[in-house]
């Protein structure tokens, strides 16, 4: 998916709360006040989107490994499935 198309679905509001966190002294009062939490997996992408603890896409913080993976490109929902009430991840 490309990054026009993912931005043009994001509401205002979102867009503005993004811009405040760009903004260092605004971004670093905000981030420390909240938790994210990954709710449509299938629009994360898994190796290139910040969605960890850190802010740091994967692919940055493990490049041989996305580098052997066999599931590049891949949304979160592809990497794994729930089981019993619980995720599991099915790398490969």
């Amino acid at each position: 998916m490309d990054e026009e198309r993912r931005g043009s679905n994001e509401s205002l509001w979102w867009q503005d709360l993004k811009s405040v966190f760009q903004q260092s002294q605004e971004g670093n009062f905000f981030q420390n006040g909240i938790i994210w939490r990954v709710g449509c997996r299938d629009r994360v992408r898994f190796w290139e989107d910040k969605w960890n603890d850190d802010d740091t896409p994967l692919i940055l913080k493990y490049p041989r490994l996305y580098h052997i993976s066999c599931q590049q490109k891949q949304l979160i929902q592809h990497m794994g499935s729930h089981t019993d009430a619980s995720w599991e991840w099915n790398f490969i």
